[in-house]
């Protein structure tokens, strides 16, 4: 009597190692997966925050550059405001002043450029424009003037 083993399938063991190396391998590629998905948030964060530094930044230096400053307007008490004239001789002011809360009223920590559309010599509140956006919160700015 010659009785052959068939081997039509797969013994309990054999699938429950299957299982067991399939499962690990699922759950290292999610862990890897949310890692990633996670670093690639904060790394498109950090980057719009920076774009919107620059912007900021960038619109204060070319006003800055080409304009001239009003030192008159000075204070030896606050430098957190700063005013100049621009080339066509309109009154200018960059300030992180709470006079108005910024745009989601949540909090005053914000960078407002003023320019003085009529030409009257002063820059009303309607006038300002916020540079940074909701999402940044600038917590000190200060003009230093030598």
């Amino acid at each position: 009597m010659n009785h052959q083993k068939d081997n039509l399938g797969f013994t309990l063991v054999e699938l429950m190692v299957a299982t067991g190396v399939f499962l690990i391998v699922v759950t290292m590629s999610t862990s890897i997966f949310v890692t990633v998905s996670r670093t690639q948030k904060q790394t498109q964060a950090t980057q719009t925050l920076q774009s919107d530094v620059s912007f900021a930044f960038e619109k204060m230096a070319r006003q800055l550059r080409f304009g001239s400053i009003s030192y008159a307007s000075l204070s030896s008490t606050s430098n957190t405001r700063i005013e100049i004239m621009d080339t066509q001789g309109r009154k200018v002011i960059f300030t992180t002043d709470p006079v108005a809360s910024c745009e989601n009223d949540l909090h005053d920590e914000c960078i407002r450029m003023g320019i003085d559309l009529n030409a009257d010599g002063t820059v009303s509140p309607s006038e300002f424009t916020y540079l940074t956006p909701n999402s940044m919160r600038v917590r000190q700015l200060r003009f230093f003037v030598s």
